[in-house]
């Protein structure tokens, strides 16, 4: 008879706001939402000890998924902050330059954090950070989703703030373009750093030139844009023809300089993929 009392509960329960059936299985509560099923609501978790992760509730396994550089098996790919920025404007050169350099800064710092999620013969936390898992059906990134520390110089310890999610991360990590071979001990993921072969060092510094390539297109755009303000500028005689061709030529230079900064990190971690 208690059965039977405690099965009809359960199902006017969820129609009953605010109400929480406790499962004999375990100490959570199965609450109701808008998206609930008719019998019973969708598990909720608290995250209270890791707030920056991310879950849309619903039934179904979480899966990993695929990121710049992590369960796509692509190279990474160069991540423009200017590309979703409005045109460059303004009403005077001082402006446009002044925007100009600004954007042609984020670029080149950009660049300089996608070139740390190429690794190199050494351990460093910085090569997840493109690495994406689709966590309750949300892309989180795994930094986000587990502390990540560097025991040794050949060795990376991951460390999930929620258990149930080692199997996708790890399943991430496996199919991300980083080549490593994941340890899951059922607490901790430890990923091993070998050292590199001659011929995936030269497919990391194929990965680090094409990077390269998309970083100089962005600062060439950026110029671009900008010229194109000081032209209309000076077709509406806001500045003289000498004061808009001095405008571009310092222009030019602004956009050299950000080149060569480019040119220098990528010469830099050319080197380091390339040291044995």
């Amino acid at each position: 008879m208690f059965v039977n009392l405690y099965i009809s509960f359960a199902l006017v329960a969820p129609f009953v706001s605010g109400f929480s059936v406790p499962t004999t299985t375990s100490n959570q509560l199965w609450t109701c939402s808008s998206s609930c099923s008719p019998i019973f609501g969708v598990r909720s978790r608290s995250f209270s000890l890791f707030a920056k992760a991310k879950k849309k509730g619903g039934k179904g396994k979480a899966k990993s998924g695929s990121g710049d550089s992590g369960g796509s098996g692509e190279e990474p790919s160069f991540v423009d902050p200017s590309a979703s920025a409005p045109p460059i404007s303004g009403t005077s050169v001082k402006e446009l330059a002044s925007s100009a350099q600004l954007r042609m800064g984020k670029s080149v710092e950009a660049l300089q954090q996608n070139l740390q999620t190429i690794r190199t013969g050494r351990a460093n936390a910085a090569i997840l950070d493109r690495v994406v898992v689709v966590y309750f059906d949300v892309p989180t990134p795994l930094n986000q989703l587990a502390g990540i520390s560097v025991p040794s110089s050949s060795q990376l310890t991951i460390e999930p703030y929620d258990k149930s999610a080692l199997a996708d991360i790890e399943k991430a990590l496996i199919e991300s373009s980083l080549g490593l071979n994941p340890n899951n001990d059922g607490n901790v993921i430890r990923l091993n750093i070998p050292q590199l072969t001659e011929e995936r060092r030269k497919e990391l510094t194929k990965q680090v030139k094409s990077l390269g390539e998309d970083g100089k297109v962005s600062i060439r755009n950026i110029r671009r844009q900008a010229v194109d303000g000081i032209k209309k500028l000076e077709k509406s005689s806001d500045i003289s023809k000498d004061q808009s061709m001095d405008a571009q030529d310092d222009m030019q230079k602004m956009t050299d300089a950000s080149i060569k900064n480019m040119e220098g990190a990528l010469d830099k971690k050319e080197k380091d993929v390339m040291k044995v």
